[in-house]
């Protein structure tokens, strides 16, 4: 996942970041919930996902692709919040590469 996101936003990611443990420690945890099947079936939050999107539009659509990855490899429906979680963690990355 980490590759999908190097190649979307074209550049690389400092691997020794603290905001890229975070991101990967956000996936570790994601594994863990679509192998034990417990996935959080409440409804997003559909505002503070649109509000996210636009506040965050190119680390919006990185998170989708890596979205899409998962939920194609797994065949598994991830919420919206993981969504928004995702974008997050990837905005912070991406920006404290590019201050580097």
């Amino acid at each position: 996942m980490t590759q999908i996101l190097k190649y979307a936003c074209h550049q690389e990611i400092d691997e020794n970041s603290s905001y890229y443990y975070r991101f990967i420690t956000h996936l570790k945890y994601l594994a863990q919930r679509i192998f034990s099947q417990h996935q959080d079936i409440t409804p997003p939050d559909k505002m503070m996902l649109k509000l996210v999107e636009k506040q965050y539009p190119q680390s919006f659509i990185y998170a989708q692709k890596i979205i899409a990855f998962i939920e194609d490899k797994y065949n598994c429906q991830l919420s919206g919040d993981e969504l928004m979680y995702l974008t997050l963690h990837i905005e912070k990355m991406v920006q404290q590469t590019a201050k580097s």
